[in-house]
């Protein structure tokens, strides 16, 4: 026994159940619950030749990452003139309700005049 563990005042099946238990705790997982095969199928391929690698490199084809990055240009546009507008809105509420508040103050001074000390 590599590790040396003392059950004092323990039965002897007691004893055997606790060495089982730990011997079975420091196991490797079986090879069924590997999460991934040694089979040749899920290897990665070779690496080709500078042919392979060249037209690794070329990407999806002429004009294709243009049209990717207009597309993207044109889509920042749009949600950047969104929040604009989202901004120009709640301003134009935030004057209407400041010009409401103006308008109730006045009507309330008005009321109040004839009352006023001079």
């Amino acid at each position: 026994e590599q590790y040396f563990t003392v059950f004092a005042g323990s039965s002897v099946e007691d004893v055997s159940y606790a060495k089982l238990f730990w011997s079975s705790a420091s196991l490797n997982p079986p090879l069924e619950s590997r999460l991934v095969s040694g089979d040749t199928r899920q290897r990665l391929r070779t690496a080709g030749g500078p042919q392979a690698r060249e037209s690794a490199h070329a990407g999806p084809g002429p004009g294709g990452c243009e049209e990717f990055l207009h597309e993207a240009y044109l889509q920042q546009k749009a949600e950047e003139k969104q929040r604009y507008l989202e901004k120009a809105k709640k301003r134009e509420e935030l004057l209407a309700l400041l010009q409401k508040q103006r308008a109730d103050r006045i009507r309330k001074e008005k009321i109040s005049q004839p009352y006023r000390p001079k």
